[in-house]
């Protein structure tokens, strides 16, 4: 698990804060989806979510919820 969240973190980090998508974290890790979800979260949103900063969280929220909701962050 933590060296999943070290993954996403590092990603994040390197493309400017955003979060990497499923594909793009397999392509670089080899880590599939399937070994991760069910196993440590529900959702690769979860997974991106406990892995990243507070920018990332606010960027996830303001794809979900409406823009008022997301600008209260």
């Amino acid at each position: 698990k933590e060296l999943i969240l070290s993954h996403i973190r590092r990603m994040a980090r390197e493309s400017g804060g955003v979060p990497p998508g499923r594909a793009r974290f397999q392509k670089e890790t080899g880590i599939s989806a399937q070994r991760i979800l069910g196993r440590y979260w529900a959702r690769w949103s979860d997974a991106v979510l406990e892995g990243g900063s507070s920018q990332t969280r606010r960027l996830l929220l303001s794809q979900t919820k409406p823009h008022w909701m997301a600008s209260c962050l």
